[in-house]
């Protein structure tokens, strides 16, 4: 099967009761209107006519509308509609980035955007609605499951891209925010209209969690203070900044794809590392899993200042108000209903109390398995 869009003992209980949410909302679902004009910039109409191909809508993701093109003759595609408000810059950075590891040799793929027939040169184009569209050559593997094993395989992978990136330099501006600009992850969003809105009437019906989230924010406002005053600064570099599992396939029990490179950044080094642990807290297990994602980090060289092991906790904090910064512009742009938003409240506030309750933990384990001796 070929998708793409996509120890320690267990000191503490474990919250189970994380809200599910669903992965795909209407706002990532292409039309066949949208579909047939994209394809045809990159497929040649007369060899596979738009109405002959097949179209699979992906499943996972929920910024971008990814749907599965398989032709007559066998070949797979993935094709791309941006749901990004017009950003066609930062799709841009993407596709310089990809180019950029395609010299590169690691373990796994990364996609490679298809030239544009038109303009071979070009790896996007944009339709008649604005959005940006690409396509890409379908890469083997699966979805990544939740186990121990395929999480630790993940961490190795992200130490080998945290390697890899390393002095790389891309020649545009960057369009993307830093994680520690908070209130610039999305285009839509400043801190006042975030306030508004969450203080206000639309999220009275999560009140509680909303809360919460505003009382963490204010702590983490303080910590990214204490961080950028540091002398020496934390390490810095080009990231993919969202390497989760999530945007990882799997074969054979091992990563055979890094993919969505849509938010890469030049970042503190150790946002990578934590955006990948965001994924493994709250759930049932998480401890064990947080801990094999940190030994396959290990397994391929990956270090920690004793810095960044100190700050890593609150910083997947900082990854998870993003995604809350990150919704609510959605909502207030209308490239999502404000329910992508609120359904995910309760989710986000547990998360950020299971953290608070385990910081000691992680930064142990960090400590332990990371950290370069000096």
């Amino acid at each position: 099967m070929m998708l793409f869009c996509v120890s320690y003992q267990n000191f503490f209980p474990v919250m189970s009761t994380v809200p599910a949410i669903p992965a795909v909302t209407d706002a990532t679902a292409a039309s066949v209107a949208e579909l047939h004009e994209a394809v045809v910039h990159f497929l040649a109409p007369e060899e596979h006519p738009p109405a002959s191909l097949g179209y699979t809508r992906a499943s996972g993701g929920v910024n971008n509308k990814c749907t599965y093109v398989a032709t007559k003759d066998g070949q797979e595609y993935v094709l791309r509609i941006y749901n990004n408000g017009g950003n066609s810059k930062r799709v841009d950075y993407e596709h310089a980035v990809l180019r950029m590891l395609a010299d590169k040799h690691f373990s796994f793929e990364v996609p490679l955007p298809l030239p544009v027939r038109s303009d071979p040169k070009a790896t996007s184009v944009v339709l008649s609605t604005g959005a940006s569209a690409c396509m890409f050559k379908r890469i083997r593997g699966a979805a990544a499951d939740s186990s121990n094993d395929v999480a630790r395989a993940i961490g190795a992978a992200t130490a080998e891209l945290v390697q890899g990136m390393q002095g790389m330099s891309v020649d545009l501006p960057l369009p993307n925010p830093l994680y520690r600009n908070m209130y610039d992850a999305h285009h839509f969003i400043t801190r006042d209209t975030f306030m508004e809105l969450v203080k206000g009437p639309r999220c009275d019906h999560v009140r509680d969690a909303a809360n919460k989230l505003l009382a963490e924010l204010e702590l983490i406002e303080r910590l990214i203070e204490r961080i950028l005053a540091m002398n020496p600064p934390l390490p810095q570099q080009q990231i993919h900044a969202d390497l989760h599992v999530a945007n990882v396939l799997v074969h054979d029990g091992k990563v055979s794809a890094v993919l969505d490179f849509e938010f890469a950044a030049p970042d503190w080094r150790i946002m990578e590392l934590v955006v990948g642990l965001t994924k493994y807290i709250a759930t049932p297990g998480a401890e064990e899993a947080f801990a094999a994602y940190v030994d396959g980090y290990k397994q391929v060289g990956g270090k920690l200042t004793p810095e960044e092991a100190q700050f890593v906790p609150e910083l997947i904090i900082l990854r998870v108000l993003n995604n809350v910064i990150y919704f609510a512009g959605r909502a207030l742009a209308g490239e999502d209903d404000l329910a992508a938003l609120t359904t995910r409240m309760d989710m986000y506030a547990a998360r950020c109390a299971w953290i608070r309750e385990r910081a000691a933990w992680m930064t142990q384990v960090l400590n332990e398995k990371l950290v370069t001796k000096q």
